[in-house]
């Protein structure tokens, strides 16, 4: 699994915003490069948000099959989104996001205040939409999600291009 975007190892951002700082300033003032390492951080979210999430999740409907982890237990469940703003929603009180595109899927962690979310997303087919718009009412629980998931005439790895 290859890791795409990490904003939990903030300890890199500092490393390169120290190395910016010593080269732009000749010395390293602790405020400076911390600050740094926060833009650093923050850029790089923005772009992955903006430049590269919200674009494919505008354009693909996907299936996401995870687990939240909260204080009372796990909670595992799934859904299709048809829109970035649906993706992004589910992310809300994440924090700390981790991205990896995997064989199959692209998986994201995140770390929010009661615990971790893990999360698999695979991009719904045409076939795998239809099947979701024609049989999905109020019955359709987690076992028919997972029948999208699972197989690869209803839903395949998402094709991003992640620009790297």
């Amino acid at each position: 699994m290859r890791k795409i975007y990490s904003n939990l190892d903030y300890e890199d951002y500092l490393a390169e915003a120290m190395e910016y700082c010593e080269d732009e300033a000749g010395e390293v003032d602790e405020q400076a490069v911390n600050d740094m390492a926060q833009s650093m951080c923050f850029d790089d979210w923005n772009y992955y948000y903006s430049e590269i999430l919200e674009k494919y999740f505008d354009n693909h409907n996907c299936i996401i099959d995870g687990v939240a982890g909260r204080w009372s237990g796990r909670y595992y469940g799934g859904t299709v989104t048809e829109s970035a703003g649906e993706f992004f929603n589910l992310l809300d009180d994440c924090y700390y996001i981790e991205i990896y595109e995997g064989d199959n899927c692209i998986e994201i962690d995140g770390i929010h205040h009661d615990g971790r979310v893990i999360m698999e997303i695979r991009e719904l087919t045409n076939k795998g939409y239809d099947w979701y718009k024609n049989y999905s009412d109020d019955w359709m629980g987690y076992d028919a999600l997972r029948y999208l998931f699972d197989y690869n005439f209803n839903s395949r790895k998402p094709q991003v291009d992640w620009c790297l």
